[in-house]
């Protein structure tokens, strides 16, 4: 599609994907020792719902993030597979109910990626450009700033 629209990305600034956000008391610890019996928060008809159950784990589907956190929080679930945005915003904005994240990325390679800027037809000066601007923001700080305010931490592309 790339090739088609004439979409063409930036170098990767950093880099994100879906975790596994547990309670701070939980003893999960690594993704691929998680409990059988946990119940573990996924979206619906998602690769996460897939991979999980196809793992054997007990899964309960969820529409909205936001819903599965709560249920966690409430504890009416063990675990939630969360975009590590929506696990920070969490963490930020219900202090005292913060929860520890778990990387899952082991399970299924399409849990994490990298994030670029997508530019429609540049030319090579407004491709350097864009990539010389990442450069300075990453450099100075103000991409881990930005990111900060929302609870999110930045972690560097793979």
């Amino acid at each position: 599609m790339q090739d088609e629209t004439g979409l063409q990305l930036s170098k990767p600034y950093y880099r994100t994907g879906i975790v596994l956000a547990v309670r701070h008391s939980s003893p999960i610890t690594r993704a691929e020792a998680i409990d059988p019996h946990a119940k573990i928060g996924v979206m619906g008809s998602s690769v996460a719902s897939m991979t999980f159950n196809q793992r054997g784990l007990t899964t309960s589907a969820f529409g909205f993030e936001d819903e599965m956190l709560k249920a966690l929080a409430d504890k009416e679930i063990d675990g939630a597979v969360v975009s590590q945005a929506a696990a920070g915003y969490f963490n930020l904005s219900h202090p005292g109910q913060g929860l520890r994240m778990v990387d899952i990325d082991g399970l299924e390679p399409a849990f994490s990626w990298n994030v670029a800027v997508g530019m429609v037809k540049p030319d090579n000066k407004l491709h350097a450009a864009i990539d010389s601007a990442l450069d300075r923001l990453l450099a100075d700080g103000t991409i881990k700033h930005i990111y900060a305010k929302y609870g999110i931490d930045l972690q560097p592309p793979k």
